[in-house]
């Protein structure tokens, strides 16, 4: 027993001896944790601070994405909606109950079928892409697709952008098909065909509209619709004045621009049925003002919508109809002196059948048709029983002014024909009756030539206008390049003559300058295209057809100018 206490004892004491260094290992490993919940403090509170950066960021990248007014999408690699600008919102038609949704199952305002193959294309190629798309509203947009890339370059999706481009474009189109409408008004005196030319732009600027140009008869009372596009159901109705609404009678008396609901104000059971029939829901009422009276007025509307109208678009329909205005302004001044100018047109352009020892052959056409009112003139005519006169000429100017000058001129030249045997004296006495004239605004480029019909002996003298060719039998093509200056616009000038010889078979070609400077885009006809028309001659009507058809063909019927042509030739 003793033993055993014994060993028990020094078990104890060697317990004892053990338990300072188990107490100094406590101690150190105390220190140790110690210093662990320090680091971990430390730790936790970097991690706080980073958290508290990380919500900073976030929240300046919602605040930025809020503040970005342009539609955009961020698609992931597979093509679902990650972040969208509240723009992308408003415009595109999705909302952020479609974050996580494929792209190709949202139908967006914007009509753009292929966009899913699009943005799958830019992700795989890295290279962007941009169409111009069109909105269910008839707006243009600028679709951009860029590739998104992380920090480290990779591949991460894509960005879809769109930007508004219906005011650009509107202002571009408009400027050129107020360019080309311009260049028509200036053209023709064809109502008819310069009202429609205005219709169509607005038929342009407003796809899927409709515009109708109303006359108003104040002594009838009533609004007549004369020319339209888009409908045919409103050309030539006539509407009572007394059955117009109010808000009409604003727009006729105070000259103010009108926009009429009529789904919304009340109308007669006839009007009722005439809305009914044309499925106008809204309408634009614009005033035709002319010396501060309204003479009419430009309707538009788009059949069965309630459109709403820009402000900038107004603005346009407003220049709109004052061209219209002035259409049919200058239209009746027109009709008023269409009588007189036809008789002068037709005394310049109107020429003997047959001439002793010549065949000869014109062509006339001008760029105004429907006034058929121009500038240029041409004569053929007897001075003796062995000379021919050939005049042809071209006045600066449109109209009965312009037909009043070349008779004026046309008249001088065969007047001093009679008394002079030289052409440059012919055109310097011309000139001076021409200069002396008080109230002489305008000028003339004029060739005036005389030929021996036996000799064929041809003297001439060319005031500014453009050189005539004689083509010879051997295909040889010669411009009889003498000039002067033109005729009527300066006195004191001195002329030149020039002398050549016409012989049987060739052809003497005269033509006015419409000719030449016929136009195809920025491509003039030209002198050389001319030349080559007849390097070997044909007859003088032959000729003078082979040239207008050839210019028509380049022009496509569109002459800048008027044309006129005079091919002559000795008989055998």
């Amino acid at each position: 027993m003793n033993e055993k206490l014994g060993a028990a004892n020094e078990e104890v004491q060697s317990s004892n001896k053990e338990l300072p260094g188990i107490n100094e290992e406590m101690d150190t490993a105390g220190e140790e944790l110690q210093s662990a919940n320090e680091d971990v403090t430390m730790l936790n509170e970097e991690l706080k601070n980073r958290n508290l950066e990380l919500v900073q960021i976030n929240d300046d990248l919602v605040n930025i994405q809020n503040s970005v007014g342009i539609p955009m999408i961020i698609l992931t690699n597979d093509l679902k909606i990650r972040r969208m600008t509240p723009a992308a919102a408003k415009f595109l038609n999705i909302s952020p109950t479609d974050l996580g949704r494929p792209i190709g199952d949202i139908s967006l305002f914007v009509d753009s079928p292929d966009l899913k193959e699009l943005a799958a294309e830019v992700i795989q190629s890295a290279t962007p892409i941009e169409r111009e798309v069109r909105a269910r509203s008839g707006r243009r947009w600028s679709l951009m697709i860029m590739p998104y890339k992380t920090s480290e370059s990779r591949i991460d999706g894509a960005v879809l952008t769109c930007e508004d481009i219906t005011d650009i474009k509107l202002n571009l189109e408009a400027s050129n098909l107020f360019l080309k409408t311009a260049n028509i008004m200036a053209q023709t005196l064809d109502l008819d065909k310069v009202l429609i030319s205005l219709l169509k732009v607005i038929n342009n600027l407003i796809p899927g509209s409709r515009a109708i140009v109303n006359l108003i008869d104040s002594e009838k009372g009533e609004m007549n619709a004369i020319a339209g596009v888009g409908s045919p159901v409103f050309l030539h109705k006539k509407l009572k004045l007394k059955h117009i609404m109010p808000a009409h009678g604003n727009m006729i008396y105070e000259k103010k621009i009108v926009l009429v609901d009529y789904e919304s104000v009340d109308v007669t059971a006839k009007v009722k049925k005439f809305l009914r029939e044309s499925n106008s829901r809204v309408v634009l009422y614009v005033p035709m003002v002319a010396h501060n009276k309204v003479i009419g007025v430009v309707a538009v509307d788009v059949p069965g919508e309630r459109s709403e109208y820009s402000k900038r678009e107004i603005e346009l329909l407003t220049g709109i109809a004052s061209q219209a205005a002035v259409a049919i302004e200058n239209a009746g001044l027109y009709g008023s002196s269409k009588h007189i100018a036809s008789v002068l047109q037709e005394a310049l352009l109107s020429k003997p059948k047959d001439l002793p020892g010549v065949e000869f052959d014109y062509v006339y056409q001008s760029a105004t048709e429907a006034a058929r009112v121009g500038g240029d003139f041409y004569d053929v005519f007897e001075i003796d029983k062995n000379h021919i006169g050939i005049i042809i000429g071209d006045v600066a100017g449109k109209g009965v002014e312009a037909a009043s000058f070349a008779a004026r001129a046309n008249f001088t030249v065969r007047a001093y024909a009679y008394e002079y045997d030289r052409p440059d004296l012919v055109l310097k006495k011309t000139n001076e009756v021409l200069t002396r004239t008080e109230d002489n605004t305008s000028f003339v480029t004029l060739f005036f030539g005389v030929i021996d019909i036996d000799s064929g002996a041809l003297t001439y003298c060319n005031g500014g206008h453009p050189p005539a060719l004689i083509a010879s039998k051997t295909g040889e093509i010669k411009q009889l390049l003498t000039g002067s200056p033109i005729v009527g616009a300066f006195s004191d000038v001195e002329f030149k003559g020039g002398e050549d010889k016409l012989k049987k078979g060739d052809l003497l070609v005269l033509y006015t300058d419409g000719t030449i400077e016929a136009q195809r885009d920025d491509e003039l006809f030209g002198l050389q295209r001319l030349i080559d028309i007849f390097k070997a001659p044909k007859s003088p009507k032959d000729m003078t057809r082979h040239i207008f058809s050839s210019i028509t063909e380049f022009t496509g019927g569109e002459l800048a100018d008027d044309v006129a042509i005079l091919a002559l030739t000795l008989k055998d």
